[in-house]
């Protein structure tokens, strides 16, 4: 398929007999391109994007899942970085690509700077799909919240996510996530002050 970028920077897929996905990227800004990559792993699968995705993660996936969550909980950058892979990307929000283990751990030290220490995570898949074998892509909603310890509630937030886990060693980690509030995240903010 060629998929032409139109005047407002949409990208427009027109099927050919081919079985190939053929992106002009010309004009495309930097930060773009790391999205347009996560389109071509659902453009470029044999089928329709529904084919092969399931809505509930195998018992092996949800394990993982489980346990970044309880390892998220502790507020430990050191280990939730052991989730990911050493040559990870990660895009949260609006902010930059981060690349590697050590990029991706110091955007969770500052990240958890500014949490509230009782802040949870909790996640729900909402559906994956299998690229390749060992290679799996999750989509998650999270919500993080909680109470403090004087008791009183903290503000939910919540977001949409998509994580590449391959699987290395015997197990699964993650080797790209990009994370987007559902609503203006005012930590995010805090962290990336985009400038355009």
């Amino acid at each position: 398929m060629e998929c032409p970028l139109s005047e407002t920077g949409v990208l427009y897929a027109e099927p050919r007999e081919e079985e190939q996905m053929k992106l002009v990227l010309s004009g495309i800004p930097g930060r773009f391109i790391a999205t347009a990559i996560v389109v071509v792993l659902f453009l470029g699968g044999a089928g329709s994007l529904a084919d092969g995705q399931s809505m509930a993660p195998s018992q092996k996936l949800q394990q993982v899942v489980n346990r970044y969550i309880e390892a998220w909980n502790t507020h430990d950058p050191s280990i939730l970085g052991k989730f990911f892979t050493a040559d990870v990307d990660m895009i949260m929000g609006t902010g930059p690509i981060l690349i590697g283990g050590p990029a991706v751990e110091n955007w969770w030290h500052k990240y958890f700077a500014v949490q509230e220490p009782e802040r949870t995570l909790t996640i729900e898949v909402k559906a994956t799909r299998t690229i390749a074998p060992g290679v799996v892509l999750l989509n998650v909603r999270t919500t993080t919240g909680g109470r403090t310890a004087a008791g009183a509630e903290l503000p939910a937030r919540k977001a949409r996510g998509t994580w590449v886990l391959v699987r290395r060693g015997g197990k699964w980690l993650i080797s790209a996530m990009r994370g987007m509030p559902t609503e203006q995240d005012r930590i995010i903010r805090k962290i990336y002050q985009p400038k355009y």
